[in-house]
């Protein structure tokens, strides 16, 4: 804790006061390379507490297509998509270990009737072995997309250790 300048909470709280007057104002220390971070994020907070939709789209226009990339596999509409692909993900494994539980129940005896034609069982196991792998590849595509795409940033998080186990796995 040496070095680390001690701040009270009157120099903290007014910067999240949404107003256009948002200031944490200047911490006296010794160190000016601190003072000048403190500035640096007075002035982001106050550009994001004070920026108009319109001046976000502006701002968001005049970025390149790459930057515009990394912002988007960084937000939350991609991670809805993401989410909502993994939902469809989970039913389809819900719903072939049904089809694979009635198919065994069947052969156990539990079941008097099949829930298909046991002629039809290995056409049920290559759908289900071609669509396990479709969402295998999208997902590793989807990872390997991040890391080219973000670099760096991809890493900064622990979760995206746990896709990339994830993915290679699954392939």
């Amino acid at each position: 804790r040496q070095g680390i300048p001690t701040m009270q909470a009157e120099q903290i709280l007014p910067a999240f006061t949404p107003d256009d007057t948002v200031s944490l104002g200047r911490v006296e220390t010794s160190n000016s390379q601190i003072s000048d971070e403190l500035d640096a994020d007075r002035t982001m907070l106050t550009e994001f507490f004070s920026e108009t939709e319109s001046a976000f789209l502006r701002r968001f226009n005049r970025l390149n297509r790459w930057k515009k990339t990394q912002w988007w596999l960084q937000s939350n509409q991609f991670e809805i998509f993401i989410s909502a692909i993994l939902c469809l993900n989970i039913f389809w494994m819900a719903f072939e270990l049904q089809v694979q539980g009635a198919v065994v129940g069947f052969g156990l005896g539990a079941y008097p009737d099949p829930l298909f034609p046991p002629s039809s069982y290995h056409n049920w196991e290559e759908a289900f072995g071609i669509v396990d792998m479709i969402f295998a590849l999208f997902f590793a595509l989807e990872v390997i997309m991040r890391v080219f795409v973000l670099g760096v940033a991809f890493w900064k998080s622990w979760l995206n250790y746990i896709d990339v186990a994830v993915s290679v796995i699954s392939v």
